[in-house]
């Protein structure tokens, strides 16, 4: 059987994504941050911007606290030039017990939305 994972390091600890072509960063479904240092945040807002005019849901796994941390860096920007862009951010936290979820729709200017409870526990790639 094929496999349909094809993981690869870009790089060691830091989240500079310079490396990665546009391409290949569009081939990405699904985000795991494991902490909210610079570093993984800036290779955030590479990808984002990335991915930004794409009709797309990026799945971002993090520990508890992403969401909010996510939403506090979305809200550091003006998002007066984005009406009507598709793309979708599905955050999920992850714990031991049921973790949070919450969306953020570029045409909602990534305004937190929709929050709920997840399974929590290992995260699951196929996203759901």
């Amino acid at each position: 059987m094929r496999s349909v994972f094809y993981p690869r390091l870009l790089n060691g600890p830091c989240g500079d994504l310079r490396q990665l072509v546009p391409r290949d960063a569009l081939k990405i479904t699904t985000l795991f941050i494991s902490h909210a240092h610079i570093d993984p945040m800036v290779g955030f807002d590479v990808l984002l911007r990335t991915f930004l005019y794409h009709d797309r849901t990026l799945l971002v796994y993090g520990p508890n606290g992403i969401a909010e941390q996510l939403r506090g860096r979305l809200s550091g920007y003006t998002w007066n030039l984005i009406e009507g862009y598709p793309l979708v951010l599905k955050v999920r936290e992850w714990q031991d017990k049921p973790g949070r979820e919450a969306s953020f729709r570029a045409a909602n200017a990534f305004r937190p939305e929709g929050e709920a409870s997840w399974g929590g526990g290992s995260p699951t790639p196929s996203g759901g």
